[in-house]
C-alpha cells in the first residue's frame, strides 16, 4: 500500500512538472537547481546524529537519543548533548563521517547548518567554514515530520521553492513552484528503536 501511494504521489509531481515545463511555468535550470539542494540535504541528513560530549550526563545522553530530533527556535552549541534541531528557516545537526581512521573507537562528526539568506534570497549551507550557496532557492521551510505508518520515527521535511519563468502581469513578481520531500536519518533511527540502549549503563 505504501508503495503504491509513493508510486501516485511521484507520478502526481511529475505530471505537475511536466504540465509546468509544457506552459513554460518551470525554469529547467533552477529546477535543476533544486534538484541539486535536495541531493545534498539527503547526503547530509542521512548521517545526522546528536551530538554527545563525553561530559553529558546519562540523563543528557537519555534525553538526547530518545529525542533525537527537535524543533527549536535557536541554536546553542554549549550543551553537552545536542539534539538535531529544526526551525522553520534553518536546520542545525552533526553528521557522522564516513572517512573516519581505522581504529578510532568514535567516529568522527562535522557540524551542518542549512538556512535561508533572506536578503539574498537563496539556501546557504556551511560546513567546516566553507558556504555552499543554492542560488535557485528562494525559500525554505524545514519541519519536523511523523509518518502516519511510523509516528516515532522522525523525519525532515523540506519544502523548497524557485521562481518559475513567468512573472505575475499585476505586480511584477515571479511566480513559484514548491518542492516537497522527506528524509530520514539512518543513524537516529537504531536510537528510537532501541529503548533500553542505557541498560548497560545503568
Amino acid at each position: 500500500v505504501l508503495a503504491a501511494m509513493l508510486m501516485i504521489s511521484a507520478y502526481q509531481v511529475f505530471t505537475y512538472i511536466s504540465r509546468q515545463r509544457s506552459r513554460g511555468d518551470v525554469d529547467l535550470q533552477e529546477l535543476q537547481g533544486a534538484r541539486h539542494a535536495i541531493n545534498y540535504l539527503r547526503r547530509d541528513f542521512r548521517s545526522a546524529t546528536p551530538q554527545i560530549a563525553d561530559a553529558a550526563t546519562l540523563a543528557q545522553k537519555r534525553k538526547a537519543l530518545r529525542m533525537p530530533i527537535v524543533e527549536a527556535s535557536s541554536f546553542s552549541i554549549g550543551n553537552e548533548a545536542v539534539p538535531v534541531l529544526i526551525s522553520d528557516g534553518e536546520i542545525h545537526f552533526f553528521k557522522h563521517l564516513y572517512d573516519t581512521p581505522d581504529g578510532v573507537s568514535r567516529p568522527a562528526t562535522e557540524q551542518v547548518n542549512y538556512r535561508i539568506d533572506s536578503a539574498h534570497k537563496c539556501l546557504v549551507r556551511s560546513v567546516a567554514g566553507v558556504d555552499t550557496v543554492f542560488k535557485d532557492i528562494k525559500d525554505a521551510k524545514f519541519e519536523l515530520y511523523a509518518h502516519p505508518l511510523n509516528p516515532a520515527l522522525p523525519m525532515l521535511l523540506v519544502t523548497l521553492r524557485i521562481n518559475a519563468d513567468q512573472k505575475d502581469d499585476k505586480t511584477g513578481d515571479y511566480k513559484f513552484f514548491e518542492m516537497t520531500t522527506t528524509i530520514s536519518s539512518a543513524i537516529t533511527s537504531p536510537f528510537i528503536n532501541n529503548p533500553y540502549w542505557h541498560i548497560a549503563q545503568d
